[in-house]
């Protein structure tokens, strides 16, 4: 069915430029995010097992000709890095936003959100407004598809969008470094558009690798546009997800989780390594990377920040709440306070039901915090065992049967 992510002010300036939303008739758990644009049709399929895409073979040339693949295959030589900075809040490290856990999908916020673009966005995706407006949609609609699933929000343009698009990088607002640009975006929002009229603000860049936004920062009167996000290509899986998704977590206050990388170690270090879920830096930390890639979901334990956040923090003063309809599925971990002997392979299984009968995905994750340490060179409560994608799989062997086959 059709799924607008563009207000309707902003949909009928573009009305080749359409957003769906899918669910699986085999696969119940499956979802699925289209759109159709000027650039040609694009689609992520969220499958409960692994994640594959939909797109055009040719670059700004819609003649029938699409790439379907894996996620887990996708391969991309470009180098990114991310320099949030804190504002609001500390992380929390311990089950402190388990009752709202417990709350999220009865109701879904929706935020209205503004993006602007550098003219060398504007410039890859052809240098028209309408051309650059299917960029940010595509790759919005994707971010949307986890968001939703994952803490219950939605974002959607504004209808004066159209009006921080930059068609050229000589009169372009943007200058100087990521910060800058960040900086840049949340006065060149609140002059054009006014901060009354939106409540999360993000700029796209075609530039290095690179991105920046400020924690906890949504609804926040001149902190809530401070996100910035660029890279040489700036559409595909890498953009959409492991960065656009990444930098707007850190504005709904999402902390970093990974435990080491090249020395490093987030502020929230519940994974090993470079991390695997959407906060973490899978693919960027050289010899610690885990993946090469970041799974499409938000590790437990940022969601014990962002959905307090949004609930019952300053994330909550502002957007609209629609009802779902939804009940939060009841779920069992079994027993805490086990012991388990040194080098014992274990298994954990969950039990789960769902009033309206909807099929679930399941996610074992360890929640242990301790020093950052190289992989596979644990010391005290440093993290053991990475997050995997999503399955429909209530049980999880630690470590995986191939592993301890070989």
């Amino acid at each position: 069915c059709e799924s607008p992510i563009m207000a309707p002010g902003l949909a009928r300036q573009f009305p080749r430029i359409k957003t769906y939303l899918g669910k699986g008739v085999d696969n119940p758990t499956a979802l699925v995010r289209l759109d159709y644009t000027p650039h040609g049709f694009h689609a992520m399929v969220l499958n409960g097992e692994s994640t594959y895409f939909i797109d055009p073979y040719f670059h700004l040339v819609d003649e029938g000709t699409y790439l379907s693949y894996f996620k887990k295959d996708y391969e991309s030589d470009e180098k990114f890095e991310c320099a949030v900075e804190e504002i609001y809040g500390e992380p929390v490290p311990g089950p402190s936003g388990e009752n709202a856990l417990n709350a999220v999908g009865e109701e879904l916020r929706n935020y209205r959100l503004a993006v602007s673009t550098t003219g060398e966005y504007a410039q890859y995706f052809g240098g028209t407004v309408e051309g650059a407006m299917a960029g940010i949609v595509t790759t919005m609609n994707r971010v949307n598809g986890v968001y939703e699933r994952d803490i219950s929000v939605r974002m959607t343009l504004i209808d004066s969008n159209h009006q921080v698009i930059f068609l050229d990088p000589n009169e372009d607002p943007f200058s100087g470094s990521t910060v800058s640009k960040r900086n840049q975006n949340q006065s060149t929002l609140d002059q054009v558009i006014g901060s009354a009229n939106y409540d999360v603000g993000h700029v796209f860049d075609r530039a290095g690798g690179g991105g920046v936004a400020s924690l906890g920062t949504v609804c926040i009167t001149g902190e809530k546009g401070l996100g910035y996000t660029g890279l040489g290509s700036p559409e595909g899986d890498p953009f959409d997800i492991d960065y656009v998704a990444h930098e707007l977590g850190h504005q709904f206050k999402g902390f970093h989780t990974f435990n080491y990388c090249d020395g490093s170690q987030g502020d929230l270090p519940f994974e090993p390594g470079s991390a695997t879920t959407i906060m973490g830096y899978a693919g960027i930390c050289g010899s610690s990377n885990i993946a090469d890639h970041s799974n499409d979901h938000f590790h437990v334990g940022n969601l014990n920040d962002m959905i307090p956040f949004t609930l019952l923090e300053e994330g909550n003063s502002c957007p609209e709440k629609i009802p779902t309809g939804n009940t939060p599925p009841l779920v069992e971990a079994g027993e805490s306070g086990q012991v388990i002997p040194l080098s014992t392979p274990f298994e954990l299984t969950a039990y789960a039901t769902d009033l309206e009968g909807d099929s679930l995905t399941y996610a074992w994750e360890q929640y242990d915090l301790g020093p950052g340490t190289p992989v596979n060179q644990p010391v005290g409560n440093a993290p053991l065992f990475r997050s995997y994608a999503l399955t429909t799989d209530p049980t999880r062997v630690f470590p995986r049967i191939s592993s301890i086959v070989n």
